[in-house]
């Protein structure tokens, strides 16, 4: 399954909003800047494997459920 940069973006936005953060609030946690997280929010670009890293850790979840959705990816 190849990873899909537009549902990873939308997993973002909306860890992001539940938390009501900003996405300059988001930015300057992961040290991402604005202008990217915002285009990858919207699926124009990727993130790379450390900034994800950073993201996933800082919503406290598994890189399968911020790329995928699931925490069970590969028992599907």
């Amino acid at each position: 399954m190849a990873i899909d940069n537009a549902e990873i973006g939308k997993r973002i936005r909306l860890l992001r909003i539940s938390r009501n953060m900003t996405i300059e609030d988001l930015s300057i946690a992961v040290s991402c800047s604005y202008d990217h997280l915002q285009k990858a929010e919207k699926g124009k670009r990727g993130l790379s494997i450390d900034t994800l890293d950073q993201i996933r850790e800082y919503f406290d979840i598994s890189m399968d459920e911020l790329l995928y959705g699931t925490d069970n990816y590969y028992s599907l």
